[in-house]
């Protein structure tokens, strides 16, 4: 790895080819460089003797960690925890590739040729030897060969669109996940609602002039202020839409100031707390209980943070009262529950009443 004084880290970057079939090669290469590894390894241990494609598929893994490894850093004196985070991106390199191949399928996916076909219709099915002929046929085939859920894709797919759909570019959207995947899906769902297409449709004020503070100028940040109080006083459909388009500028540079934050955990905890105002909870052991510790936060007029109160529930297998509605919320974002999907509809659909009978319009 190269090193010299002063020097900036090279971003990580992704150059796409016109040809759609060699994006398809790349993204399969890229899924399944383990497997390729695996190959080399005993064919050199048990053999010493590459043949000719052998030799090229190497020479191919070489180029591919070598583009991986070349990233300049400054000198360690420098700054050593500054170091190590940034070689981080070489450590998670099987989390670059993978992630490099879904941008690659996202774009054949949503992209088409100057005669308006969408390039996966000109990737080949090695299945049946024909282009393929529906975007499911041609993502589950790329699912299986690359041993992923298609869950994954879609998720990371609807991550993408919402990016694109606030002003990010293909490649900078790819810059932006690749530090934080997860956590920037969380982030787009929780600080606005957005329609099927991934379009953001709306934003609770307060929401809006928090994130808009943070990262706007004074001059629009008074705009997207005045828009905000204009909805308070005015709920309607045409205000929402005013408000939601003046925030997007703003949701575009917040979402790039938390892709860059070091620490993910902070990040999460910035967002659901300070921009959202949601209660910090934390979990502890005491006895056969698990003591749930909800702390409620407000600002003053100065807009100075102060504790509220702090609730300790102790929750066990028995627990004969219904959770905070904050305790549902958070247990369904932290653990793996097997009925989370029937949990979530329901909660949806609570919304969707309250929604219909006038009572708290937008609700998250």
């Amino acid at each position: 790895m190269k090193k010299g004084n002063n020097m900036e880290p090279r971003e990580l970057a992704i150059t796409f080819t016109e040809n759609p079939q060699q994006e398809i090669d790349l993204v399969r290469k890229e899924f399944n460089l383990s497997d390729l590894t695996d190959k080399m390894n005993n064919v050199v241990l048990n053999t010493g003797q590459l043949t000719e494609e052998e030799a090229m598929q190497l020479a191919e893994l070489l180029r591919t960690l070598q583009e991986m490894f070349s990233l300049d850093l400054p000198e360690l004196k420098e700054d050593i925890e500054k170091n190590l985070r940034l070689s981080s991106r070489d450590i998670n390199l099987s989390r670059i590739l993978r992630e490099r191949g879904i941008i690659r399928l996202y774009r054949l996916v949503k992209e088409t040729t100057e005669d308006g076909i969408p390039l996966f219709m000109t990737v080949l099915n090695p299945l049946e030897e024909r282009p393929f002929q529906r975007q499911e046929e041609f993502i589950t085939w790329v699912a299986l060969d690359a041993h992923m859920p298609r869950s994954t894709l879609f998720m990371r797919f609807a991550v993408y669109d919402k990016l694109r759909a606030i002003g990010f570019e293909l490649d900078d959207a790819f810059r932006t996940v690749i530090t934080k995947p997860y956590a920037m899906r969380e982030v787009l769902n929780m600080v606005g609602e957005w329609d099927r297409e991934k379009n953001l449709i709306a934003v609770e004020p307060e929401i809006a002039t928090k994130i808009g503070q943070k990262v706007l100028t004074r001059e629009e940040f008074e705009e997207l202020q005045e828009l905000a109080n204009l909805y308070t006083e005015d709920p309607t459909d045409v205000n929402l839409g005013k408000l939601t388009t003046a925030f997007e500028p703003a949701l575009e540079e917040f979402i790039r100031e938390m892709s860059a934050h070091p620490n993910t955990r902070e990040m999460m905890d910035y967002v659901r707390h300070d921009v959202l105002g949601k209660a910090e909870i934390s979990y502890s052991w005491h006895g056969d209980s698990i003591i749930v510790s909800i702390t409620r936060k407000a600002l003053d007029e100065t807009g100075t943070e102060f504790i509220i109160g702090v609730e300790d529930i102790p929750f066990s297998p028995d627990y004969p009262f219904a959770l905070p509605e904050e305790v549902v919320s958070d247990l369904l974002t932290r653990l793996p529950i097997k009925n989370r999907r029937e949990v979530l509809d329901r909660i949806e659909r609570e919304k969707k009443e309250k929604k219909e009978k006038g009572v708290d319009k937008l609700q998250f």
